[in-house]
């Protein structure tokens, strides 16, 4: 059937036409405070390609056009996952575009004594 998307669009029409009808403004989310996000702060530890990209991120395994959730000092912060691509996840963030390269941990290699 329609799914989720379905029922939001729903609700947000009749809300929009609760609110004409009884002389109500529409409701408008408040912006979030501004929140700068850096590359360093985004762990791409894993990037699977394929029918469904999918990327594993400070720990958490998230898909194209997911939410994703990520601590701050200033405190959480709502990202919208737009592209997984080889090597790079792309997240948006209110107007800002945010890139995070794969980042490939090796292990160290033991010396002998």
């Amino acid at each position: 059937m329609g799914g989720s998307g379905y029922a939001i669009r729903e609700f947000h029409r009749q809300v929009s036409v609760a609110s004409s009808l009884s002389g109500l403004a529409i409701p408008v989310a408040e912006p979030s405070p501004s929140i700068v996000i850096t590359p360093e702060m985004l762990h791409v530890s894993s990037i699977a390609l394929g029918h469904l990209p999918v990327a594993v991120v400070n720990g958490a395994t998230i898909t194209e056009s997911a939410s994703f959730e990520l601590q701050t000092a200033e405190g959480s912060v709502t990202l919208r996952v737009i592209r997984i691509k080889d090597g790079v996840v792309q997240f948006k963030c209110g107007g800002q575009t945010i890139s995070a390269n794969l980042r490939q941990t090796f292990p160290q290699k033991l010396t002998p004594k």
